[in-house]
């Protein structure tokens, strides 16, 4: 989310390099985010 709000950020005070970088790791923490959730649903979730 703070990827997401600086790339707001940076868009509105004309940083267009730093507004697209920051996208770009939205993108990846919300790929890692996803992928971390998944995994700890399948172990926590597991029934004995």
């Amino acid at each position: 989310m703070c990827s997401g709000l600086s790339a707001v950020h940076f868009a509105n005070v004309g940083m267009w390099g730093a507004a697209i970088a920051a996208i770009a790791a939205a993108a990846v923490f919300d790929g890692l985010d996803g992928r971390i959730a998944m995994l700890l649903v399948s172990r926590i979730g597991r029934c004995p």
